[in-house]
């Protein structure tokens, strides 16, 4: 489990075929104590697990199934791609976001960068992103500041865009989009009519 709140930007160094699936080997500044062989990592709003980690290269490895390759933008990531990171959430880390899974549920296009980050919803899903609710956008926690037909808006601080790869997104690009888990879990409590 996470919290949306990007601790380092780290940078894609090699992409290699592994069977069905790929392995990533991802630079990260972030301590080496969170390297540990299976350890969650958040990569893009993905949760992955460590493999191997390069304590000289300060680079860790993960690998990416079939599955995770067909539900995100990653069968077609670059190499020095910048790729939002975060280590999973313990007691000591403060919950400054909201819990993010890191279970992509789609891949959106994102309609308009700025003044604020729009992105296409599709209509199945707009159920689940009310004005204020909050949804993570490639690993991050962000609040909806606006709600369209087909499209939400999050209005972005300098920080998220200094702190984290949004600021690079172009009109078109890929995202992936988590749902809040409240709302999922809401949506199965709750009879439907």
């Amino acid at each position: 489990m996470f919290t949306g709140i990007v601790e380092n930007l780290g940078v894609l160094q090699k992409n290699e075929p592994a069977g069905d699936g790929v392995v990533f080997t991802i630079y990260s500044e972030l301590p080496a104590a969170h390297f540990t062989k299976g350890n969650s990592i958040l990569v893009n709003g993905v949760c992955l697990t460590v493999e191997t980690y390069d304590a000289t290269a300060m680079a860790f490895t993960v690998t990416l199934v079939a599955e995770t390759l067909a539900r995100t933008m990653f069968k077609s990531a670059e190499l020095g791609q910048k790729l939002n990171l975060e280590t999973s959430l313990t007691l000591q880390k403060p919950l400054a976001g909201h819990l993010v899974l890191g279970h992509v549920d789609f891949t959106a296009s994102v309609v308009k960068v700025a003044p604020a980050l729009e992105i296409a919803i599709p209509a199945e899903f707009m159920k689940y992103f009310p004005e204020k609710g909050s949804v993570t956008v490639h690993g991050v926690s962000l609040t909806i500041a606006k709600r369209h037909e087909a499209s939400i808006e999050m209005a972005i601080i300098p920080e998220t865009i200094h702190s984290t790869n949004l600021g690079d997104l172009q009109i078109g690009d890929g995202v992936h989009v988590e749902i809040d888990m409240l709302a999922r879990y809401l949506e199965t409590l709750i009879p439907q009519k």
